[in-house]
């Protein structure tokens, strides 16, 4: 259990990166005007990594309620 806590731990930490580089990437095509097809595209992907992300979490801290660690926020 304890490895599967790890990867999905580990899993959670690239989710976040990603969905800072998502949305800092729909602030700058935001900023630039670049294209607004593009800008919609980048900033829902960010808010589906974030909601991944948060369900990930939800499961991560489940797995620690049977277990004995504290939950990861």
């Amino acid at each position: 259990m304890d490895a599967q806590l790890d990867n999905l731990k580990a899993t959670i930490a690239r989710l976040q990166v990603l969905y800072f580089v998502l949305f800092g990437a729909s602030l700058v095509l935001l900023v630039t005007r670049w294209s607004t097809v593009v800008w919609a595209i980048t900033l829902g992907s960010a808010v589906v990594t974030r909601l991944y992300r948060g369900s990930l979490v939800n499961k991560y801290n489940a797995m620690l309620a049977q277990g004995r660690e504290v939950p990861l926020v």
